[in-house]
């Protein structure tokens, strides 16, 4: 999503403001490279799921006629289960998946027995079925295997005590806000519940005491079992955990946890940490929709979350996530990714912990924002990944934020997991301040300018290898913020007549006269004249400490 021009044949990158290219050719073909799936399999052979997807050629087919289609397909595959949407039905948003075509995209299991004893390589059996049946090949557009992602997440977690004796007690372990300057945007605005920030991991601890106000709260929270709000998800109240198929949305680990604590954990609330946008003096910040994706019985879901958090309305996409080798990106997934984006949805991606220059995807994905990780002085972590595909740069390195209560309440972690929530936090805080329909080139031109440059505490290996350096959150807060309006004067005449001392509005003479004064043009009798001064107003109309959108010049009779 970096704002860039093809300087020349050579990939010469200059940066200018509201303007993007594709960032690399598309990686998710039609038809995939099977002998290299091959060595995925050999040499990573969970990173194939048991399970092929397919997209079935564009027709007028109605959704049994499809449904048949893809369990023909099913059928010469070696199937074991029988064939199901991949984007659920919508309901009210039904119409919109149609149109993009998001309808005609099937998936299937392969037997069990097979995949347990050759793992990813039973899925690429079934996959050549497809591809070598001479029949089918008219019937579908693309197809591939599940592919499992991984969080972006480096280490285990480790606690400290916990005192809630003063205000959010352990900001003091949050160096890496200070890094960046957050607590000095904190002083434009803490964030706001109308900005909506989904965030697709391992779901939160619904019962952490610090994640209890910034909730998005949709229409289908009355436990009923039915789908109140017509969505295609029941009782979806807070998000959905898209792995297994349920509302309870904790999922395996702290991860999600983790970093939903970074974006928006409560804060000025007397307890634990603060969140990048959580809010302050009592005014909750960013609301949290929650997707789990890496749950308790399963690792799914992925593009259906995706998907969910555009008909929902998020406004921004956090996702500490993404797949094991390079170059592996999903058709399914670009589609979700295209689907959210064109919703308008700013999607956060990490860009992860491999130490390397690939294309890893999804953050390599030109329309994403790709984020890497340094430590708080700005030296890249040993283990970002980097390349001309990054966008912004984050702290990562020993990031404090919210665990679940299994495993402690707080604690470190570090990874471009953690830089990813900071940059989706840090968004949110724009959009606090700029509104959520802002311009979006302007929004992201704004953290591209204001970011700080770090090329001097790096090594040439990263050289445009970490976007335009690390967030600034101060400036971009300030940059994105609306100019306040002018001042304007209107004089409010009273009825009190003037002393018989006119003041400096105007200076007769000693004995009126019939002569036009210079700047105004008072009678012969000034005691008949209304008289106004002006008196500078100060008032903190926005709870944020003075500044100057809150003066005004207003009339006032002496």
């Amino acid at each position: 999503m970096r704002a860039a021009l093809l300087a020349s044949l050579l990939g010469v990158i200059t940066r200018c403001e509201g303007q993007r290219i594709p960032r690399r050719p598309l990686v998710s073909p039609n038809i995939p490279n099977v002998p290299k799936l091959r060595e995925v399999a050999t040499t990573r052979p969970d990173e194939i799921a048991p399970e092929v997807k397919v997209k079935l050629s564009a027709s007028e087919y109605s959704d049994y006629e499809l449904f048949l289609e893809a369990q023909a397909i099913a059928h010469v595959a070696g199937a074991e289960s029988e064939a199901r949407r991949v984007f659920r039905h919508a309901g009210k948003n039904e119409a919109k998946h149609v149109a993009a075509g998001l309808h005609r995209w099937y998936k299937f299991s392969v037997p069990a027995a097979e995949y347990s004893a050759v793992k990813g390589h039973a899925t690429i059996d079934a996959l050549e079925r497809v591809l070598n049946h001479s029949d089918m090949r008219t019937h579908f557009e693309s197809i591939e295997p599940g592919m499992r992602p991984r969080m972006k997440a480096e280490g285990q977690p480790t606690s400290q005590p916990t005192a809630f004796d003063i205000n959010d007690p352990l900001l003091s372990s949050q160096p890496h806000y200070d890094a960046v300057n957050i607590p000095e945007a904190w002083e434009m605005s803490g964030g706001s519940s109308e900005v909506i920030v989904q965030v697709i991991d391992s779901g939160i601890d619904e019962d952490h005491p610090d994640l209890q106000v910034n909730k998005w709260v949709n229409d289908d929270c009355d436990d009923d079992g039915v789908d109140s709000d017509n969505n295609g998800y029941v009782d979806d109240c807070n998000g959905y955990n898209n792995a297994d198929d349920s509302n309870s949305l904790l999922g395996d680990g702290s991860h999600g946890t983790h970093c939903a604590g970074t974006v928006a954990a409560d804060t000025d609330n007397g307890v634990g940490v603060a969140g990048v946008a959580g809010g302050k003096n009592g005014v909750a910040g960013a609301s949290l929709m929650i997707n789990t994706v890496f749950g308790k019985e399963d690792t799914d879901g992925f593009e259906d979350a995706l998907v969910y958090g555009a008909d929902n309305g998020a406004h921004i996409s956090s996702n500490s996530w993404g797949y094991v080798s390079p170059d592996v990106f999903p058709a399914t997934i670009q589609e979700a990714i295209d689907y959210a984006v064109d919703a308008g949805v700013y999607v956060v991606f990490a860009a992860g912990n491999d130490a390397d220059d690939g294309n890893w995807y999804p953050g390599a994905y030109e329309p994403v924002i790709a984020v890497a990780a340094a430590d708080n002085s700005g030296v890249a972590a040993s283990f970002t990944n980097y390349g001309d595909w990054i966008d912004i740069t984050a702290p990562g390195v020993n990031v404090y934020s919210t665990y679940t209560l299994e495993d402690g309440s707080y604690g470190y972690m570090s990874g471009t997991s953690m830089a990813c929530p900071h940059v989706s936090g840090i968004l949110a805080l724009g959009l606090s301040v700029a509104g959520v329909n802002s311009d979006q080139s302007s929004i992201m031109g704004c953290l591209d300018q204001t970011a700080t440059d770090i090329s001097d505490v790096n090594s040439d290996q990263y050289e445009d290898g970490l976007g335009p350096g690390m967030v600034e959150v101060a400036g971009f807060v300030q940059c994105v913020k609306p100019p306040s309006p002018a001042p304007t004067i209107s004089a409010v005449p009273t009825s009190k007549p003037t002393t018989a001392i006119p003041t400096s509005t105007f200076n007769p003479t000693s004995s009126p006269t019939s002569s036009a004064p210079t700047t105004s043009s008072p009678t012969l009798s000034p005691t008949v004249t209304a008289d106004v001064c002006y008196v500078l107003e100060m008032d903190d109309s926005y709870g944020d400490g003075w500044n100057g959108a809150d003066w005004t010049w207003a009339a006032n009779s002496s």
